[in-house]
């Protein structure tokens, strides 16, 4: 069973752990090495971006009992606002997207899970993410983060409970940070990613024609289409 260390082992860890896996590759988007690599952070509070998801989809969900129309599920809307646009296809146990509202001026794509759906089984809609992007539009440099569902600690604020918690969504962003592989320089990067907020100037239109092709599929424009148990 996993545990959670602090830096001061006479003091009790906290009762929830926000894990952020985040891969920034190349030095355009903030690699400070060429090599393959990733970071992982375990933080005590949610990260700004997981936050602002979290509230989105309480508020939302709270909106939508008020109107009388169930309890709702903003990423699952999110999703069907997308494929019916459409800016996205459904691939294995998830969705990806290319992003309304990107972080950068080369776009974004987003992949939602299913809720349910384990880690491992995001690695198909991430593999024709990356396939968009890198086969597709030209990409060699990216930022990708991976934002996970909370580890919550047994009471004796070490060990951690079955993991993922039941209806659990995983999620993760895309950066496209281009095909310059002599730049030196950066302006966003996976931290970034997590925590700010940047509106970009490509046509998300073009990144889902990219996510099409990688993942072999044609969008399809009728309403419903694409979302699990859509009507």
């Amino acid at each position: 069973r996993v545990r959670v260390e602090t830096d001061r082992p006479d003091e009790p860890a906290g009762r929830t752990w926000y894990p952020v896996v985040w891969w920034n590759a190349l030095h355009r988007s903030s690699a400070s090495q060429i090599h393959s690599h990733a970071q992982m952070l375990l933080s005590p509070l949610p990260p700004g971006r997981t936050l602002l998801h979290a509230n989105a989809h309480a508020q939302y969900a709270a909106a939508k009992r008020a109107a009388g129309g169930g309890e709702g599920s903003y990423w699952d809307d999110l999703v069907r606002v997308h494929t019916e646009l459409p800016l996205g296809v459904r691939v294995g146990s998830g969705h990806v997207l290319a992003s309304l509202t990107p972080h950068v001026p080369a776009g974004e794509i987003t992949i939602v899970g299913d809720a349910g759906a384990s880690l491992p089984q995001l690695a198909a809609p991430l593999h024709v993410a990356l396939r968009a992007l890198i086969e597709e539009r030209g990409c060699r440099s990216f930022s990708l983060v991976l934002a996970l569902p909370p580890l919550h600690l047994e009471t004796d604020g070490r060990t951690v409970k079955a993991w993922p918690p039941k209806g659990a969504r995983v999620t993760a962003s895309l950066l496209d940070r281009g095909s310059d592989l002599d730049a030196r320089t950066a302006d966003v990067g996976g931290v970034d990613l997590v925590l700010g907020s940047v509106i970009a100037n490509t046509d998300p239109f073009q990144i889902a024609e990219a996510i099409a092709r990688a993942s072999g599929q044609a969008l399809s424009r009728q309403p419903g289409a694409c979302v699990p148990g859509g009507t």
